[in-house]
């Protein structure tokens, strides 16, 4: 099963906040998710020693944004951590014209989200 993990937003999604992440993906490595995947969601990577917390569906496709074209209903979307969307551009080290690939799922099973 392919592996995301949400490290310091685990909280968010585990309280079913979160329904989309962005991540700076290699185009090589975007390519192995597609809509309708099962992905175990994991607090920390396994090989760091992390646990699965959740299993996720993608709903889609994942695609790139340019985080400036990113809608502000987004922000809420990522698990409303975030104050606005320049604080969230931060992220990706303040450049707004990064290009990271945008997930959109569903949390379909809970595995021992601790919240």
């Amino acid at each position: 099963m392919k592996v995301i993990s949400f490290a310091w937003t685990t909280k968010a999604l585990c309280d079913g906040k979160k329904d989309m992440t962005r991540r700076d993906w290699k185009d090589s490595h975007a390519k192995m998710f597609k809509k309708g995947d099962v992905v175990a969601a994991y607090d920390r990577l396994p090989y760091h020693g992390g646990k699965k917390v959740a299993e996720i569906v993608l709903t889609k496709d994942p695609y790139r944004q340019r985080l400036r074209d990113m809608p502000e209903s987004d922000l809420k979307r990522e698990g409303g951590l975030w104050y606005d969307q320049r604080e969230f551009i931060q992220l990706f080290g303040g450049d707004e014209n990064k290009r990271p690939y945008v997930v959109e799922f569903k949390k379909v099973k809970d595995c021992g989200c601790k919240t």
